[in-house]
């Protein structure tokens, strides 16, 4: 009799591509958000953005700056 439970080889459920797919997919949103807070912060140095308006995007995130691109349109 057996007591040892059988533990199940778990790369075997993920494979590697979609492991590899998973983390190239979250490296993208990383760099998209860093890009977005590199492009809030230059605005703000150049005066074309107000102040408030950055602040606001800055607290809440990268769902926030399409207002950022409309209104700077």
């Amino acid at each position: 009799m057996n007591l040892v439970p059988m533990v199940p080889n778990r790369i075997e459920h993920f494979p590697l591509t979609y492991l590899l797919l998973v983390a190239l997919f979250q490296m993208t949103l990383l760099i998209d958000v860093l890009l977005v807070q590199l492009t809030i912060r230059l605005l703000i140095q150049e005066k074309a953005l107000p102040l408030q308006l950055a602040r606001n995007a800055l607290e809440k995130g990268p769902f926030f700056t399409p207002k950022i691109y409309i209104i700077l349109k």
